[in-house]
């Protein structure tokens, strides 16, 4: 096999594994977006027992934070995601909390911490 042969082959292999991975990330990125699709027309209760949709905050910035009363971790940065969503929600920064605890317990938490969307979802 020339030189020249050997080169055209392995350009075309090369090709063609780069056709193969770009159609892959392709593939994934549409099923990135039906996945994002998905969570964001997912009806989820508000503390009000009223769906609420993520689909809601497009075109923002969106900071989903699962999160539950109980949680340490969560209870420290709460009043810091608080504090980000009310320097940042004017310039389309919002946060939406999915709390994973029971309504009554995360109604208080949201008063204690000064929550002023109360459509955290849980």
């Amino acid at each position: 096999m020339s030189r020249s042969t050997a080169l055209f082959l392995g350009v075309g292999l090369l090709a063609a594994i780069g056709g193969l991975i770009a159609s892959g990330w392709h593939q994934q990125r549409q099923s990135d977006s039906g996945a994002a699709d998905a969570l964001l027309s997912t009806p989820l209760p508000d503390l009000q027992n009223r769906p609420q949709t993520l689909a809601q905050y497009r075109g923002k910035v969106l900071v989903v934070n699962f999160w539950a009363t109980w949680c340490p971790p969560c209870r420290a940065e709460i009043p810091h995601f608080v504090e980000t969503q009310r320097a940042l929600g004017a310039k389309g920064v919002q946060f939406a909390g999915i709390a994973l605890d029971n309504p009554q317990e995360v109604a208080a938490f949201a008063q204690e911490f000064a929550m002023k969307d109360r459509k955290s979802v849980v």
